[in-house]
């Protein structure tokens, strides 16, 4: 028996040999049928060369080994994913490592997945060149053979993307509900129309669906055209001219149902800016009535640590400490969602 692969659409086949010596299948030709074909062939070779076997007993055993060399293939993708948030987790964490220390760290992660693995230099370099154009990010080495994470102003964005491949993988490993992972119940963020509202984003296309306001039961069609994603919360917000009133407005993924891109096009206004859009504000309340100010705020130690950490605004700046307390300073509008946050 021998495995093989298509060279056209990568796809797994097996086929047995004879056992006669005189016996000899023809070399095979570029492969250009689809899998449904190519297993068919599979089955007839395991009939015709295994005499022996019942009928039912060969169709098994040809399904069961193209099933094993399937799961084979998809736990060697899996490996090769994992080795590169590895490399790069190790990079992240420790920001400078050499071969031997990467390699290790890989080793060690895989021995804590139950796996063994190792890795070569010629595949560590396979895969820097693979993480260069999956995730965007360049491994560089200096002269010293230390590896690191050549930043740019993709940095955020890269982090993001890695950080939801962490909570996957974490999350995955699980399989089911656990007590020892306790996870917010909550509605849908609406993540599903992320990629659709992209594209349509992208492609200045016009968008149609169905919208719910939380204050209310009363369901609206919307007819808008998209301008930006914003998250706020960890919910996600699509930026829009509604063309109801051609007012600019927010909606919660969410809140969203039916999502329908159109085919009809539209021009994105030069002199729109989303990231100006939402300068002075806190979250997505725009409210123009509401004046932009200068506010300052005093925390105690600990919760000066929290909002290192995690800033109200894009404008805080720490200032001049008052009365020994950690003191901050935000340039927004003092909106109602503001007020809220602080209390």
């Amino acid at each position: 028996m021998k495995l093989g692969r298509c060279k056209l659409d990568g796809n797994l086949f097996c086929f047995f040999l004879p056992h006669a010596k005189k016996e000899t299948w023809p070399q095979t030709a570029h492969l250009q049928t689809t899998r449904a074909n190519a297993q068919a062939k599979v089955y007839k070779r395991a009939v015709f060369c295994l005499r022996t076997i019942s009928i039912i007993q060969r169709h098994v055993l040809a399904i069961t080994i193209l099933t094993l060399a399937e799961n084979i293939l998809k736990m060697a993708k899996r490996d090769y994913i994992l080795r590169y948030l590895f490399i790069i987790r190790k990079l992240r964490n420790s920001k400078m490592a050499t071969f031997n220390e990467i390699a290790d760290f890989i080793e060690f992660e895989f021995d804590l997945l139950g796996d063994q693995q190792s890795i070569s230099r010629r595949t560590f370099q396979r895969d820097l060149n693979e993480i260069r154009t999956i995730f965007n990010i360049d491994i560089q080495c200096n002269s010293q053979g230390e590896y690191y994470i050549d930043e740019d102003e993709n940095a955020d964005f890269n982090n993001r993307i890695l950080e939801g491949f962490d909570l996957f993988n974490a999350l995955s490993s699980i399989q089911k509900k656990s007590s020892y992972v306790l996870l917010e119940e909550r509605c849908s963020l609406g993540t599903e129309h992320i990629y659709g509202l992209l594209h349509a984003i992208q492609n200045c296309f016009i968008v149609k669906f169905t919208h719910t306001k939380y204050w209310e039961d009363k369901i609206t069609e919307r007819t808008i055209k998209p301008y930006a994603l914003k998250e706020f919360k960890g919910r996600w917000y699509v930026l829009s001219e509604d063309m109801g009133d051609k007012k600019i407005k927010t909606f919660g993924l969410d809140r969203i149902t039916n999502l329908e891109i159109t085919q009809k096009s539209f021009s994105f206004p030069n002199e729109f800016n989303p990231e100006l859009y939402f300068k002075d504000c806190f979250g997505i309340i725009t409210d123009e009535t509401i004046l932009v100010e200068e506010i300052v705020l005093s925390f105690t130690d600990v919760q000066a640590r929290y909002l290192k950490s995690f800033p109200l605004h894009h404008s805080q700046k720490e200032i001049e400490p008052i009365n020994g307390e950690y003191t901050i300073q935000l340039k927004l509008r003092p909106s109602i969602d503001f007020i809220m946050e602080l209390l």
